[in-house]
């Protein structure tokens, strides 16, 4: 017998094929599910504010929580993600009394993957107008929505009823297409909405990245719906530029965001109106943020023009809490002007979604 062979024992032999079958088999199989599959992630987002001196208005020289916003998200099926976002605040009433208000953010079912670049989302939805719009007050850089999103859709931005598609296009360079059909119960250039009176929402984004540092996100963005002069129509065009700088040096980042809006009221004698804001923030060292803010909105339906600079500074201790002081300037032609100074306390527990780019 060549000296170069080795001989084993059947009962050895028979012992390494099956295990080497066996590692192939379980490497062929789906990996076990996750125990927290249907558990969902829930989250929890304070937010404080302490009014140290507001020139238009005195008496909202107050400590009060702006909000606390629950956040519910898993999925339901291999199929379908839920999402809910339910606020709890304070409103305020004409007698100047304050009571507490819960509110429907967003809840959405959201069909992630449909195949051939689709996804579909269903229910009370953040509408794809620009950027900041989608996003929840705890995930901008400042206190509140810029004016132009107030006066053009509503104190808490565009969110409505309805259905949204979106369709990636299968291209090297991002370029991705959203349709939407919703119905504002309240809103300041649609009424008489409905299921068969909808407005339309359309909006293109794509993506650029100049360098590992540095990237970008270019929007635009159209919507059609009922005006409130009977029998007109409604429209708003829009166009959105985020800005990111990152060069992966420690406390060293710069963000530059802007969107335009021109609207169309259907208002007979009413013009076009304009509304625009840009912002920069630059984080100076770990943990410390710098922003400058520029805001000009012409309020559809009128004639009022109001414009305002805010600069704030923000410490984030960590990436759950953090504190913001903002200084805000406000001119306008039709209330008072002044400045306002606020603390800002806000915090956060549980998983919470990933801000959008």
């Amino acid at each position: 017998m060549p000296t170069n062979v080795i001989v084993l024992p059947l009962g050895a032999t028979l012992s390494i094929l099956s295990t080497y079958f066996g590692n192939l088999q379980q490497g062929s199989q789906v990996a076990p599910q996750n125990p927290n599959y249907f558990n969902p992630q829930i989250s929890v987002v304070g937010d404080t504010r302490y009014v140290l001196q507001n020139e238009i208005d005195q008496e909202n020289e107050r400590a009060s929580i702006e909000e606390i916003e629950v956040g519910l998200a898993a999925d339901a099926d291999p199929f379908l993600r839920v999402e809910a976002y339910i606020t709890f605040g304070e409103e305020e009433k004409e007698n100047g009394e304050r009571e507490p208000e819960a509110e429907i953010e967003e809840v959405f079912g959201w069909y992630t993957n449909l195949g051939a670049g689709f996804q579909a989302k269903a229910g009370k939805l953040a509408a794809a107008i620009g950027r900041v719009n989608r996003n929840h007050k705890d995930q901008l850089n400042y206190l509140d929505f810029p004016f132009v999103i107030t006066d053009f859709f509503g104190e808490e931005g565009f969110r409505a009823p309805g259905i949204s598609i979106s369709y990636l296009f299968p291209m090297e360079h991002y370029l991705e297409i959203a349709l939407e059909t919703l119905d504002p119960h309240e809103s300041t250039l649609f009424a008489g909405t409905g299921t068969s009176k909808p407005v339309w929402v359309s909006h293109i984004r794509t993506f650029f990245d100049f360098s590992n540092d540095l990237s970008a996100q270019l929007g635009l963005s159209y919507a059609n719906g009922p005006s409130v002069t009977e029998g007109k129509r409604a429209q708003i065009y829009g166009t959105d530029w985020t800005m990111k700088w990152q060069p992966g040096i420690v406390g060293k980042s710069i963000e530059l965001e802007t969107e335009a809006y021109w609207a169309k009221s259907g208002i007979p004698g009413d013009s076009t109106k304009f509304g625009t804001f840009a912002s920069l923030t630059y984080q100076v060292a770990p943990r410390w943020f710098v922003l400058g803010k520029y805001d000009y909105s012409e309020i559809p339906g009128t004639q009022n023009i109001r414009k305002a600079w805010t600069v704030g500074v923000t410490n984030k201790i960590t990436e759950f809490h953090h504190w913001r002081f903002q200084w805000q300037n406000v001119d306008s032609n039709f209330d008072a002007s002044g400045n306002v100074f606020t603390l800002q306390f806000q915090w956060i527990i549980g998983v919470h979604p990933a801000h959008k780019y």
